[in-house]
Parts: structure tokens; sequence; C-alpha cells
């Protein structure tokens, strides 16, 4: 295995292990997979209640090295090394786009990100009150492909997103104001 494949599955190993320290404590589903697929997604998920009604998920896991402010923003490091703060997460166009088409095939689009602080944010990709306005093309330094990798991406808001503090506890629903 090359250095290349070798940073992707080492990634993708560290994502599902906090996924699943996420789930031990927040309870979110009943099991987690890894995808069989690694195309777009990282993980398969479901829950069942207590009427015995299950949802099936489909997550993309994402690792950021942001942080979430008091006031609801994300602050990190622009690809220039300038700070920067905003209100959205950036998703690539043709994650969303796929992810959303699994809805067809009755699975929940998940968007999982961890945050350098040990926060959690999950936008439920096919209940975002917002459609993302923000749109840029991006060239990312990628350590994976050890090459520039551009792609347009899309903003998804803060405000649509369900977080968890660094204890996994809730604290803000998806839709709510962050208090």
């Amino acid at each position: 295995m090359d250095n290349n494949s070798k940073y992707f599955v080492e990634n993708e190993d560290l994502d599902l292990k906090k996924l699943e320290e996420l789930n031990a404590k927040a309870h979110l589903f009943t099991e987690i997979t890894p995808s069989k697929v690694k195309h777009y997604t990282d993980a398969t998920g479901y829950t069942t209640n207590g009427f015995g009604e299950t949802r099936y998920f489909n997550i993309e896991l994402k690792n950021r090295n942001q942080v979430l402010l008091q006031d609801g923003r994300i602050s990190g490091c622009s690809q220039t090394g300038k700070e920067y703060v905003d209100e959205t997460i950036f998703i690539e166009d043709h994650k969303i786009a796929d992810m959303l088409l699994d809805t067809i095939n009755g699975l929940e689009p998940l968007y999982i990100n961890f945050l350098a602080n040990g926060w959690t944010i999950i936008f439920n990709l096919s209940k975002l009150s917002t459609r993302p306005k923000k749109y840029i093309n991006m060239k990312i330094n990628s350590k994976g492909y050890k090459a520039l990798e551009f792609g347009n991406r899309q903003g998804l808001y803060i405000k649509d997103a369900a977080i968890f503090d660094s204890n996994h506890n809730l604290i803000k629903k998806a839709g709510e104001d962050l208090i």
C-alpha cells in the first residue's frame, strides 16, 4: 500500500473511532458499520425506536482543524494561513448530491464533522432549513493525494446542525440557536 492509500485508511479509521466514541455516549445509532463502497461516504448506520420503526443513515465523516466559537460560528485557518470566522462548514458538491440521491433508497444523509476542540457538528442533509448560498471553488493542498486538489464546495449553515460538546452531550438541536 502506498503512502497515499495509507493516509486515507488511517484517517477513515480515526473518523470511525470518533463516531463510535460519540455513539457510545450519545446513543445515536443502534449499529454503525464502515461503508462497503468508500466512494463518497464513510459509514452506514441505523436506529430502531421503541415502536420498532427503523431509520437508515448514510454517513460522511470529516475531521476538521476548526473550533466552534461561543457565538455559534466556526473558526479555523485558511489556505493562506490567515484565521477566518464563518457561519458555515463546507461540503463537496458531489458528496451532497450523491448523499441526497441515496434518500431514494431510504437512507438519510448525515454529514458529521469532528472539530479540533472535541465538539461534533451533525447535519441531516435532507432536513436543511436554509439552502446553501455560499459556493466556492477551493484549492486544497491534499495530504492524501500529495498534490493540489481543486473542488467546488457549498457552505452548510451551523444553525441547521445538531451540536455535541466534547463530552458528547447534545448542546443544540438542528434549527435551534446556540445558547
